[in-house]
């Protein structure tokens, strides 16, 4: 059996009211036992009793047998995924190392992630390394598992505690855990401020978003009325009888606070203290009339506090004002080295804001009984001094080693202009890096801001670490996907680490660069490449394998010279190989995959892959998986090894359903709509726009070959020129454009298109992922224009796939058997007897590949070249299974070319 959290331990003042809230809670605690989790968001102004309700609610379903757990969110320090952190120590807590594991799954390595640092788990495994985005959907849904985990032994309640200072993380996870298709017994009671959360507020947009949710419930608290007051009047006077005049009186004060019961709470507290009530005869009752004026009411609730306060001793203000400036809570030892007193003062200084009820003890910290008492503290301190205490207390948490990175960054940097403007930068630098490592990127880049923010009011301060905390902030960037921030922040990084002369930093920043953007040629970031090998070259080893690695790659794919850096990726491996770092060698074997993408060579693309492949498993890389999986699939595929080709497609499926990696996802669409492509239903294939979003040059040839086979040319003509523009290093369109103006008739346009990219020996075509499919469609050309020499040149270059197919890229997208094209132009040149054993390699390939789109093209040129060696018998016999399947497809281009035969 779990504790009860400590911060839900039973109040020492009265609840009353609440019936039915109380009953909703309990309503989705039934429908958590029959289904998905349940979440119910209390709304209320501050003071109405919100977390008194759900600790009411969490300290009856804890009798009841059920697991409950607490976390809070802090306002000032704005941790990321602070509720989840203290949530997951709890069962941690609760827990040996090995229940732990089981209670976490497959997945409980994840969430060493959020244990305290420093915290021994020998029985966790590592967490999987991923991209950003895809280790933090690994880690989301550990929580989620976690939670199911202990939900299978017993109901579970989380109280998240002030979800209006949440930090963005912080909401992403929990929408993921409300959202999560898991059957669990949970019910997860969150509490905010709806005074403090208007439409700009990330909150405001979440729970817009949960109002379509079955599982999402909203209680909107109101004040006590004057019944409910009278209750609390009487619970309040314990065993002494109240005043006849009580019904009155709680009319009063009900009308004063609105029902707030904080407000009432601190008002009765106010009238005791000032002998406005009074015990008399064993009857507790009014000194003189009941009247605002007559008993001096204060009128709001600051104001009220305030009053109480002021009521303190001197030293017991003192206290509670550098209490403030810590937080929600205050540790003891860093409390009294802050305060500068001596241990006994702090303690009577305690001891008397204690009996007054402003503060309670927590294990060995002191807490405010309520936000609003700390709040009202912190506000009467001068910015001077509350800068000063800042100071103060980040040295004292240091100290006493009784503070995180994310706090000490916090008191840092609200003191930096006192002195501390190193300490700020240092732990700040701790903090992010924190937050990088648990994957909280939208924090990791509002810390890194701030303290940039901060070290821009002192412009002599230290460039290092301004030059870091930038690195830092490209890192986050780049993990939030935000391409475009992280290349400005990441190309700033590196001009800052070249003044610097760091050559470390240099290399980090490089690193945090985002790369391997197709068809993006970057001379700004090609000379960065080139800047930081040069300065590299001298010491070698993995740093400038790593740099050269990724420079490769973004040659081979961004810029499209494909295998035209081939040399240079081989020469990539050879420098990662004696390195002996992992990530070295991954980079340089995905740059050689990249720049091998187009090449005839199946087998050694598979051989590379399962190297990298190999390299994933034994570093617990989810990326490299995916990478290595994808290359995989794609020389399976060339070379007509399709069973394995269909095993790497599910395995890709695999990681994007586990992991939700964007890049997993998108190979998945692609995958489907080379399916649907190779199934003929064009419809899905046209339909597929989510591919747009990530590859927009491959879905507009997708789109384009759909629009091919249903004979829409001048259409298409009219895409192709556009596509051209758009992307003039993608010459696939330019070849593309030449069987468009070749069906249209334009023979001599399509002719001079094809002329004009196999110049040079075909120099302005690059050979990288768009070099087998544009070979296909010149070929295609070509059989129109019947240019023998255009034939004899394209020919010599596709008799190196011979017995393949002829994809796109990294995927299982097909123009078809490589034989079919080299069929075609056979029969330009006479060379007949070669074209017809071609065609029937060609079919035979496409027969076991299941694609009968592509086996009734290739029927279709089969068969014209019977009917020209005056075979028609055979042709018809060709023809014939071929026109069911076009008609029926809708192929009306093949439609056309099968009656110009008959």
């Amino acid at each position: 059996m779990f504790p009860l959290p400590a911060a839900l331990a039973e109040p020492s003042d009265e609840f009353v009211g609440r019936d039915d809230a109380l009953a909703a809670l309990r309503t989705a605690a039934e429908r958590a036992a029959a289904g998905p989790c349940q979440a119910v968001f209390v709304a209320g102004e501050p003071g109405i009793g919100k977390t008194r309700l759900a600790a009411t609610y969490a300290r009856a379903a804890h009798r009841a047998g059920a697991a409950v757990f607490f976390g809070r969110c802090d306002e000032d320090l704005g941790l990321a995924y602070q509720p989840f952190v203290d949530i997951t120590g709890q069962i941690a807590a609760g827990a040996t190392p090995e229940q732990f594991v089981a209670l976490g799954g497959h997945r409980a390595g994840e969430l060493r992630r959020l244990l305290p640092a420093g915290a021994t788990w020998d029985a966790l495994p590592d967490p999987m390394r991923a991209e950003p985005e895809t280790e933090r959907h690994l880690l989301f849904e550990a929580v989620a598992e976690l939670l199911a985990g202990v939900a299978s032994r017993a109901p579970v309640v989380l109280v998240v505690d002030d979800v209006h200072w949440a930090t963005e993380p912080t909401l992403r996870l929990l929408r993921h855990i409300v959202r999560s298709p898991l059957s669990m017994n949970v019910v997860i009671v969150v509490t905010y401020r709806d005074t403090d959360v208007d439409r700009t507020h990330p909150l405001s947009a979440m729970l817009a978003d949960f109002r379509r949710e079955a599982n999402v419930e909203r209680i909107a608290l109101d004040g006590l009325d004057a019944s409910e007051t009278l209750a609390l009047l009487v619970a309040a006077a314990g065993d002494v009888e109240v005043d006849p005049r009580a019904v009155a009186f709680a009319e009063l004060l009900t009308s004063l606070t609105a029902g707030n019961p904080f407000f009432l709470n601190e008002v009765v507290a106010h009238l005791v203290e000032t002998g406005r009530i009074v015990v008399d005869g064993g009857q507790w009752t009014t000194k003189g009339g009941i009247g605002i004026d007559e008993l001096g009411l204060p009128e709001g609730i600051r104001d009220v506090v305030t009053s109480r306060l002021a009521r303190l001793p001197k030293a017991a203000n003192h206290v509670l004002s550098v209490a403030s400036v810590f937080g929600t809570s205050a540790p003891y030892p860093a409390l009294e080295a802050a305060c500068d007193l001596d241990a006994d003062a702090v303690l009577d200084a305690v001891d008397a804001a204690v009996a007054a009820g402003m503060v309670h003890e927590v294990g060995d910290a002191l807490a405010f009984t309520h936000a609003i008492v700390r709040q009202t503290a912190y506000s009467e301190l001068s910015a001077a001094r509350r800068m000063r205490l800042h100071g103060r207390i980040a040295a004292a948490l240091e100290a006493t080693g009784r503070a995180d990175a994310p706090a000490l960054a916090h008191h840092y940097c609200m003191s930096a202009l006192d002195g501390h403007l190193e300490d700020a930068a240092r732990w700040s630098i701790v903090a992010i890096e924190e937050a990088l490592g648990h994957l909280a990127f939208e924090h990791a880049i509002a810390l890194a801001e701030r303290a940039l923010g901060v070290l821009e009011l002192e412009p002599s301060s230290s460039a290092a670490p301004r030059c870091q905390l930038t690195v830092l902030l490209a890192k986050a960037q780049d993990g939030m996907l935000d391409e475009t921030s992280a290349r400005i922040t990441a190309r700033h990084a590196a001009h800052q680490a070249r003044e610097l002369g760091d050559l470390d930093l240099l290399t980090q920043a490089v690193r945090a660069h985002p790369a391997l953007v197709i068809d993006m040629v970057d001379p700004g970031l090609e000379q960065l490449y080139e800047d930081t090998l040069d300065a590299l070259v001298a010491e070698g080893g993995p740093r400038y394998a790593i740099v050269f690695s990724r420079y490769v790659g973004y040659r081979a794919w961004s810029v499209g010279a494909g295998m035209d850096v081939l040399a240079d990726a081989e020469k990539a491996v050879e420098l990662a190989r004696p390195s002996g770092d992992p990530e070295a060698l991954a980079l340089a074997l995905w740059s050689t995959l990249l720049a091998r993408s187009g090449s005839p060579d199946a087998d050694g693309h598979i051989a590379l892959a399962d190297e990298l492949l190999e390299l994933a498993e034994r570093h617990h890389r989810l990326d490299w998986r995916r990478i290595a999986m994808s290359h995989r699939l794609a020389g399976c595929f060339q070379s007509g090894r399709f069973a394995e080709f269909r095993a790497a497609e599910q395995a890709i499926r695999e990681i994007a359903s586990a992991t939700g990696s964007a890049v997993a996802l998108a190979l998945t669409n692609i995958a489907e709509a080379g399916a649907a492509m190779r199934e003929g239903r064009f419809d899905d294939v046209a339909n597929a726009t989510v591919i747009a979003e990530t590859e927009p040059a491959l879905f507009s040839a997708l789109v384009g070959t759909v629009m091919l086979e249903r004979g829409q040319l001048p259409a298409l003509r009219q895409l192709v020129i556009a596509m051209s523009a758009q992307y003039p290093r993608i010459t696939m369109f330019r070849s593309a454009l030449s069987v468009i103006e070749a069906e249209l008739g334009d023979v001599g346009a399509a002719a001079a298109i094809v002329a004009e990219l196999r110049a040079d020996g075909f120099s302005a075509a690059p050979r990288n992922w768009t070099w087998p499919p544009g070979l296909a469609l010149l070929a295609r050309a070509t059989a129109r224009t019947h240019d023998r020499g255009a034939a004899a040149a394209i020919l010599e270059e596709l008799d190196s796939y011979r017995g393949q197919l002829l994809i796109s890229a990294h995927s299982a997208i097909t123009a078809g058997a490589a034989d079919r094209f080299r069929a075609k132009l056979l029969h330009v040149l006479g060379r007949l007897d070669e074209a017809e054993d071609a065609f029937t390699d060609a079919l035979a390939l496409e027969v076991r590949l299941g694609a009968p789109p592509l086996e009734a093209r290739t029927r279709v040129w089969h068969a014209e070249l019977l009917v020209a060696r005056g075979s028609a018998e055979r042709a018809a016999a060709l023809v014939e299974p071929a026109r069911h399947v076009a008609e029926a497809l809708g192929m009306d281009g093949l439609v056309a070319d099968i009656a110009a035969i008959e």
